[in-house]
């Protein structure tokens, strides 16, 4: 009796975590993500046209308490302005023939701090931008609606040179592209059904 009742609680154990603990995907058509730089003539931005991600998200009571399992794709691409000879100078500096994704891939939560349904933290992952990998490590915020959707905004500023890629410049050099960007997102996560 004693054996079956240890089993039944270790199974209602098992059951809360896994019903606790949910895989969510992107709302593309909710989402932003903004490339922001800048150059000795004006400041610049591109949008993506095309990205992905999926999130492993751990909610109780309305509250987020753990984040793992993070993946995201974009292709190189459909990161695109309303200039076209900056598209191309962007899809040749991003090597997009021969790497068409920029992946970022999960390592860790640095930190997780939560306020009713704010939170805030640090994450640490692997980011892989025309064929060069860095661990990075950058900062996020977001809520828990009431519906269930979860939305995730933050700021990484990022060097193009620590990813082999060379800074574009146009009007034969007159134009030369700032070394740092910074990629602006602002994501909107419903729980997959798969």
């Amino acid at each position: 009796m004693k054996i079956k009742l240890i089993l039944l609680n270790a199974l209602i154990v098992l059951a809360f975590t896994v019903n606790a603990q949910q895989k969510y995907k992107l709302a593309e058509s909710t989402s932003k993500l903004i490339v922001e730089g800048t150059s000795s003539v004006h400041d610049w931005t591109m949008n993506s046209t095309d990205f992905s991600s999926t999130v492993q998200f751990e909610i109780e009571n309305g509250i987020l308490v753990k984040i793992s399992d993070v993946n995201f794709s974009c292709p190189s691409k459909k990161i695109v302005s309303d200039n076209s000879i900056m598209n191309s100078k962007t899809q040749k500096a991003l090597k997009s023939e021969d790497h068409p994704n920029i992946i970022f891939k999960f390592i860790s939560i640095k930190s997780l701090t939560n306020q009713k349904n704010d939170f805030s933290g640090e994450i640490t992952g692997t980011l892989s931008i025309a064929g060069k990998s860095k661990q990075i490590v950058f900062p996020f915020s977001g809520k828990v609606d009431p519906n269930g959707i979860i939305y995730v905004k933050g700021i990484v500023p990022i060097k193009m040179t620590d990813y082999n890629i060379e800074p574009p410049t146009a009007m034969m050099g007159a134009l030369k592209t700032g070394d740092e960007v910074k990629i602006n997102y602002s994501f909107q996560f419903v729980q997959s059904i798969n």
